[in-house]
């Protein structure tokens, strides 16, 4: 009997996200997981425990990720309008960039698993809420400036971005063209 392979915890992570991504909850198959990390059944669940308590790790981490990318963006200087709009355009471009387009694993997850999976609802409802709210901030900031009207509400106005955002993700998946993208975008930004 061998040694069983060693590997390092968070590279597995990522290599069982992209499964995740690629093939949802469901279809991914010990197998597939095991695979794409490397190592046998035995050793990657001796690590991670069950495939959901892998499948949670694995959403934690991209959704804190994730998260970090797009404060990151919203951060930078410039103007309200300029800033989401970068945003917008790398929530587009993140799918089409990979041309296997496995898309955003929080998006998947809330139409896979939906209310079924009370654990990975939690994560992604609170993973849309937090980027809401840093959305919702950003747009009270533009307030302030005077780049947003103030007789505007900017808590619809912040769920109408969330949802454009979540939009793009999935556009960027599909057969849209650029054009159509970048209409999508032009027509949300227009609206703050």
């Amino acid at each position: 009997m061998g040694r069983p392979k060693t590997f390092d915890p968070d590279e597995a992570i990522r290599a069982a996200t992209r499964v995740f991504q690629a093939y949802g909850y469901a279809a991914s198959s010990p197998t597939l997981l095991a695979d794409a990390v490397g190592v046998g059944k035995g050793s990657l669940y001796h690590a991670f425990g069950t495939k959901h308590e892998l499948f949670m790790a694995c959403l934690n981490r991209y959704a804190a990720e994730e998260y970090a990318e797009f404060q990151q963006l919203l951060d930078q200087p410039g103007p309200v309008r300029d800033r989401i709009r970068r945003v917008f355009e790398a929530a587009a471009a993140a799918d089409q960039a990979d041309p296997a387009r496995p898309g955003c694993l929080i998006v998947n997850t809330a139409t896979e698993r939906g209310l079924s999976d009370a654990e990975a609802s939690t994560v992604v409802w609170d993973s849309i809420a937090r980027t809401r709210t840093a959305l919702r901030e950003v747009l009270a900031e533009g307030a302030r400036a005077g780049e947003v009207e103030t007789e505007q509400d900017l808590d619809a106005l912040a769920d109408m971005l969330q949802c454009t955002m979540i939009g793009l993700r999935v556009l960027g998946r599909g057969s849209a063209n650029q054009d159509s993208i970048r209409a999508v975008i032009e027509s949300a930004i227009e609206n703050i």
